[in-house]
């Protein structure tokens, strides 16, 4: 079993953004990774796209 990957509060994520997803998929083999990786694949979104909500009213 991998240890999984901890980051330092305050530390930058890595930018996974120019992985090749289909790429990716085509040499995985893990059913839901692969689940994942066809929805992005079929439904590509765009930064304009993106929508962040939170509402903590009662």
């Amino acid at each position: 079993m991998q240890t999984p990957a901890v980051s330092t509060p305050g530390e930058a994520l890595p930018d996974f953004s120019g992985v090749d997803l289909a790429e990716l998929r085509a040499r995985g083999g893990h059913p839901v990774l692969d689940a994942v990786l066809q929805g992005l694949l079929e439904d590509p979104r765009e930064e304009s796209d993106t929508v962040a909500m939170y509402d903590d009213s009662p």
